[in-house]
């Protein structure tokens, strides 16, 4: 599977199963923040669930008498404290050490958080937790290469992902450095704590179980066979289904046969699909663009006939306009031409945990990270002012958030009317030149629409939005 023969990547020395360590400077130079927010993943039970689990806890316990790790005088494990009750549910928070954001390729460490996890400023946490955000980012990476869909599942990934992070120190600190003997430490004691943990933990700490079970001539395999399979497995499949409820909401009570179902879907399981999923919608995007690129240039060629006639009716005219700018509008822009400001992606990630970029219009935001009514101006169709607003469980995207076109549809509109000629790779190359950005509403009131905007684009940002104090996010 691995070749013997030295090589090198960006200088680094690569050999046999080396290869691998090489995606760690592969990644070097992602947008990494390290950020001084103390971040905190909120998780919630039914109360239904919580007494379920405290019962399971209870009757799963095989030292109530004795036990120094979980029971306390009362009889209820000390596993659930930190659970609070909260409406008709219980709600327990931990500080994340650190996120991916796929959409944004985007790496953010929160080294407070690592350094309280700690108990002391370290280093060894840092690098610990950047490599786990990196095979996040690498699992990604190969699905994209793929044209597959990243179809994250939280208990599968989250486990391969500190499996991959332990199996990549050991290599590291057994080929090149002893300084990794002191990482390797750190990260091997923090993944085994969160296998005493109730909620999303338990994932993780199941990586360290299948870094100290699987043998170190097979772990290759493992992450590679993981990455193979992304964007194939299935949620719906029974395997998954089980697995799931074996490491969720508590660590699983029989271990082996969780490993074992996780081999199962990674190596025995048949792909749910012979094609990468994306990839008829891919396909559907294209035959799209090509019927409105079609559909534009038959209705052009109408609305230039109509301009030369000295008896053209104005109202025609206007249809015609209405009807080809609408049409623009339905064009699917590419994909690195989409962008998010920066105050849209804060004020985002203070409401959901759902992906901005796949939000439009009418859809519902789901605010799962409010623990409460917080107030937000919200807009009601084409008001000036927005009013300030309690919000608590959602509302519709397009009333906190709009979706601009940099480059005005009006501006595209003249363009094409002034074209010699009108030809589809003409048509074409103007709208694969549009871009679109998520900005909030206050935003968007404060800029207008046209107003010293131009077909340049980077001009139109600096022109426009700078001077207004929007600035974007990297999304690629």
């Amino acid at each position: 599977m691995y070749d013997t023969e030295v090589q090198t990547i960006n200088g680094f020395p690569v050999r046999g199963e080396a290869k691998f360590a090489a995606l760690y400077y592969d990644f070097l130079e992602m947008n990494v923040e390290v950020s001084e927010e103390r971040k905190l993943h909120v998780e919630k039970l039914t109360e239904d669930e919580f007494e379920s689990l405290k019962k399971r806890l209870a009757e799963e316990c095989t030292n109530k008498e004795n036990c120094d790790k979980c029971y306390i005088d009362e009889g209820d494990c000390r596993l659930l404290h930190g659970w609070k009750k909260e409406g008709d549910g219980f709600r327990h928070s931990y500080p994340l050490l650190g996120e991916y954001l796929p959409d944004l390729k985007k790496v953010i460490l929160y080294k407070d958080n690592i350094d309280d996890a700690s108990g002391k400023p370290t280093y060894n946490g840092v690098l610990s937790t950047y490599i786990h955000e990196l095979f996040h980012a690498y699992f990604h990476y190969v699905t994209e290469q793929k044209q597959a869909e990243y179809n994250y599942i939280r208990e599968v990934e989250e486990a391969m992902v500190e499996f991959s992070t332990l199996v990549f120190i050991r290599f590291m600190k057994n080929e090149f450095s002893e300084e990794w003997y002191d990482i390797f430490d750190w990260a091997s004691e923090s993944i085994g704590k969160k296998q005493n943990k109730i909620g999303d933990l338990p994932a993780y700490g199941f990586g360290r179980y299948l870094f100290d079970n699987i043998p170190e001539d097979e772990a290759f395999n493992w992450i590679n066979k993981y990455a193979e399979r992304l964007g194939y497995i299935d949620e719906e499949d029974e395997l998954v289904k089980q697995y799931k409820q074996m490491i969720y909401p508590c660590y699983p009570t029989e271990p082996g046969k969780c490993l074992e179902l996780l081999r199962k879907i990674l190596f025995e399981t048949k792909n749910k699909s012979i094609e990468p999923r994306n990839v008829k919608g891919n396909l559907q995007k294209n035959m799209k663009n090509e019927a409105i690129i079609d559909s534009i240039i038959c209705l052009l060629n109408e609305y230039r006939d109509e301009m030369l006639d000295p008896v053209s009716n104005k109202a025609n005219l206007d249809s015609l306009k209405y009807l080809i700018n609408q049409t623009i509008r339905a064009y699917d822009i590419p994909e690195k031409n989409h962008h998010l400001s920066q105050s849209a992606f804060d004020r985002w990630n203070e409401l959901s945990t759902e992906d901005i970029m796949k939000k439009h219009y009418k859809d519902k935001v789901v605010c799962d990270k409010l623990t409460g009514p917080v107030k937000y101006v919200l807009y009601t169709g084409a008001s000036k002012t927005g009013e300030p607003t309690d919000v608590t469980n959602g509302f519709e995207f397009r009333k906190m958030f709009h979706e601009d076109h940099v480059i005005p549809v009006s501006l595209i509109f003249d363009e094409m009317v002034k074209m010699p000629v009108v030809d589809k790779k003409s048509i074409e190359n103007l709208l694969d030149g549009m871009h679109m950005c998520v900005i909030l509403k206050d935003e968007d009131r404060n800029i207008g629409r046209t107003r010293g905007r131009s077909l340049d684009y980077d001009k139109t940002i600096e022109d426009v939005y700078n001077r207004y104090g929007i600035f974007l996010c990297k999304l690629a």
